[in-house]
């Protein structure tokens, strides 16, 4: 069965089409104010996310000035792992002892 599409139909879709195409020209155009404003009240900071392996990933992120630790996996619900507030940048690494 084939159906006739009136004007008013076709009229519709395209303003309406029209105005999706508007929208995203006018995100693009102002994009980052638009990110300035939203990172503005932003409270979650994505700090590192790297992919470790058979479908592993690692993400550590910031809310609140507190760090978190999650592994993710395809088939494996994660957890979510608070990281210790101590500054890691000032711990020595290089296997000496600390007198």
């Amino acid at each position: 069965m084939q159906s006739v599409y009136d004007i008013n139909t076709i009229i519709i879709v395209v303003t309406f089409l029209l105005v999706l195409l508007g929208i995203s020209f006018f995100i693009n155009k102002k994009k980052d104010l638009l990110r300035s404003r939203i990172r503005y009240n932003n409270t979650l900071n994505i700090v590192s996310n790297s992919i470790i392996g058979n479908g592993n990933k690692v993400t550590i992120f910031e809310v609140r000035n507190k760090s978190y630790l999650v592994v993710t996996n395809r088939s494996h619900i994660s957890n979510i792992i608070l990281l210790p507030e101590e500054n890691i940048e000032n711990k020595n690494f290089s296997g000496e002892k600390n007198g």
